[in-house]
């Protein structure tokens, strides 16, 4: 097996699916984009369940201006790869778990029908299918199913 590839491989984009900080102030935001600015390559970032929404979204609003397309929560669409990215906020403050509530739901569901048949990369912080977790609540993501519910191709 040969030692190295015989091309170098670069990443498109990194993706950060929260726990940002760890009690969600500002100066550790600043922390965030000082780092991840370093990086050769675009940043998306969604919260988790460390993270505060607005002091995120005002502590990234100038690095990150795409966490300003929804108002209630920190979702967004990026159109500019082959791909369409979907950042999903699952974030309930104040809880480990995350949800998918009615309003998510639907607008999950609005952004994948305008992506007329393209290939879409989803990420979210709380993961949208059952694992196992050795501590209480860390697997509680009510309504997931609508997650499922909104990928499926209406017949």
């Amino acid at each position: 097996m040969p030692r190295s590839l015989p091309w170098t491989l670069f990443p498109i984009a990194s993706f950060v699916t929260g726990d940002l900080a760890d009690s969600g102030g500002l100066d550790e935001y600043g922390l965030v984009v000082d780092i991840l600015s370093r990086l050769a390559m675009p940043v998306f970032v969604i919260p988790g369940n460390h993270d505060r929404r607005e002091a995120m979204r005002d502590g990234f609003a100038a690095a990150y201006p795409y966490l300003r397309q929804a108002e209630d929560f920190l979702h967004y669409v990026v159109e500019d790869f082959p791909v369409r990215l979907i950042g999903l906020d699952t974030v309930v403050p104040e809880k480990v778990g995350g949800a998918i509530c009615a309003a998510r739901a639907a607008w999950f569901a609005d952004r994948l029908a305008e992506g007329d048949g393209r290939p879409t990369l989803v990420f979210m912080h709380h993961p949208p299918l059952r694992y196992r977790c050795q501590r209480d609540g860390c697997d509680d993501v009510p309504n997931r199913q609508r997650i499922r519910g909104a990928c499926r191709k209406p017949s």
